[in-house]
């Protein structure tokens, strides 16, 4: 009786955590857009072991991140990363937020330069 409760519990957390992670990542994708300007300090490609990642650092410390978004229908995450370029101001299109203990970061959906006002 009582094995038959534990597992019946651990198969109700694990049903609603998949059930609540889609609702969780929907959240994340659409409910924070914001827009950014930005100067890039620097950007690299971080490799993981099976994966890459873009990241972006900026003058102020943040850091972002140029990824895909099937929530958003955007898949030109290479595309974005190779119009950065160390030293230029660009005014972003993000959503995210920045989660430290599981490495997340803003993400960078559109990355549009901003021209030198300067006479």
């Amino acid at each position: 009786m009582k094995e038959t409760l534990i597992i019946g519990s651990i198969v109700l957390v694990l049903v609603c955590f998949l059930l609540g992670l889609p609702i969780v990542s929907c959240t994340y994708a659409h409910y924070n857009e914001h827009t950014a300007k930005i100067t890039v300090k620097k950007a690299e490609r971080v490799q993981k072991r099976h994966s890459s990642q873009y990241l972006v650092f900026t003058d102020t410390g943040d850091v972002y991140c140029i990824d895909d978004s099937i929530w958003r229908w955007t898949f030109d995450a290479s595309d974005r990363y190779g119009k950065i370029e160390s030293g230029q101001t660009y005014e972003c299109t993000v959503v995210g937020w920045r989660w430290r203990f599981f490495s997340s970061y803003p993400n960078l959906l559109t990355v549009d330069p901003v021209e030198d006002s300067a006479p």
